[in-house]
């Protein structure tokens, strides 16, 4: 859990993601533009991953998270 630093998260995981294509779940509520950006940064590491998206409501937060597979 990384906590507002997915995209430096996924920017070091370069190599494995490149080569070994794991699933991944990454949150997207902490920064306004999280949604969009993540995508768009595991899609330049690779661009054969199909993205998915849940919005979990949990009292008193939430959660909006990317599936990638």
């Amino acid at each position: 859990d990384v906590e507002g630093s997915e995209k430096m998260a996924l920017v070091g995981a370069t190599d494995t993601i490149k080569h070994q294509k794991p699933k991944l779940l990454v949150s997207a509520y902490h920064r306004n533009d999280d949604l969009f950006s993540l995508i768009e940064c595991i899609n330049e590491i690779r661009v054969d991953y199909k993205f998915y998206l849940r919005h979990h409501s949990y009292i008193p937060a939430w959660d909006t998270n990317i599936y990638a597979v």
